[in-house]
């Protein structure tokens, strides 16, 4: 088991996490109010490769995602779709 890993920048909007090939392993979910997030297997935008079929609803009082180790060939992307979020992503 690979234990390394960088804990991002917070992010209050949409933004590219990681603009090269990575792995993300999770959300810290610092605070939200109803947010509503998407993520993208991109370096850039909100386009390609989704992580998910849908957008993803954060529970009430969430606090981590945990995301295993999703490997993103092309980098990821963090889009805000509704909401606001105070989220620092988990990768490598």
């Amino acid at each position: 088991m690979n234990l390394n890993f960088i804990y991002g920048t917070p992010m209050t909007a949409a933004g590219v996490v990681k603009a090269a090939p990575g792995v993300l392993r999770g959300l810290i979910i610092n605070s939200h109010t109803s947010g509503v997030i998407k993520i993208w297997d991109n370096a850039s935008a909100a386009s390609g490769t989704a992580l998910s079929s849908g957008n993803v609803t954060l529970a009430a009082g969430q606090q981590f995602v945990n995301l295993g180790d999703v490997y993103m060939k092309n980098g990821i992307y963090l889009n805000v779709v509704s909401g606001t979020v105070d989220i620092t992503p988990v990768y490598l």
